[in-house]
């Protein structure tokens, strides 16, 4: 791009594994608006984060028996819907997802 596509005016969320935490920490010593939702490898799917970002933009309920316990819930107040709608950037991660299909394709 001719221009930086973010900078200290850019509003950021950062969703996902512990590289979603890192990328929040970097972000914000640069004095960048980063908001970050970190979840361990147990929603590092597709479909979890799937039912995940449903939850958080219209408050779909989870699957019956998806939940082990309300501590997502907790984490994933009602501001997070607001600031997905106004982030200028996004970033999600898929954590050892990624990793393993890497794997299984060089097998």
């Amino acid at each position: 791009p001719k221009a930086p596509f973010m900078g200290r005016g850019s509003k950021v969320l950062s969703i996902g594994s512990c590289f979603a935490e890192e990328v929040t920490k970097g972000l914000k010593r640069r004095q960048i608006d980063v908001e970050g939702l970190f979840m361990s490898e147990r929603w590092s799917t597709a479909f979890a984060l799937m039912h995940m970002l449903r939850y958080l933009v219209d408050k779909t309920p989870f699957p019956e028996g998806f939940l082990q316990d309300d501590s997502f819930l907790t984490m994933a107040n009602d501001q997070f819907a607001v600031k997905l709608a106004t982030a200028n950037l996004f970033v999600l991660t898929l954590g050892l997802y990624g990793w393993l299909l890497r794997r299984a394709k060089a097998a």
